[in-house]
């Protein structure tokens, strides 16, 4: 045969034909790499405590959720709870 050359690396049988099983593996795949980077790459809301020194503490928040400041009032010395929730704007 001239003009026609086996490849040093022939594809496995498995690749060579474009079945359901193969298409849907690789929609799959596709999609679970999709999620993963948009879970990971994705902003996500937080909440930034920081002091003159630079950031303390991140907190993650989801829309809806809650969180509490405890602390005492410098004047009247009284424990204080102020209760905030992450919503729109």
């Amino acid at each position: 045969m001239t003009g026609c050359r086996r490849p040093a690396f022939p594809m496995p049988k498995f690749f060579r034909k474009k079945t359901p099983a193969v298409v849907f593996g690789l929609f799959l795949f596709l999609l679970v790499l999709f999620a993963f980077g948009y879970l990971f790459l994705a902003q996500l809301p937080v909440l930034a405590v920081a002091s003159e020194r630079g950031p303390v503490l991140y907190l993650p928040l989801a829309k809806g959720e809650t969180f509490s400041l405890t602390y005492v009032h410098s004047v009247q010395k009284t424990p204080v709870w102020e209760n905030f929730s992450l919503g729109e704007g």
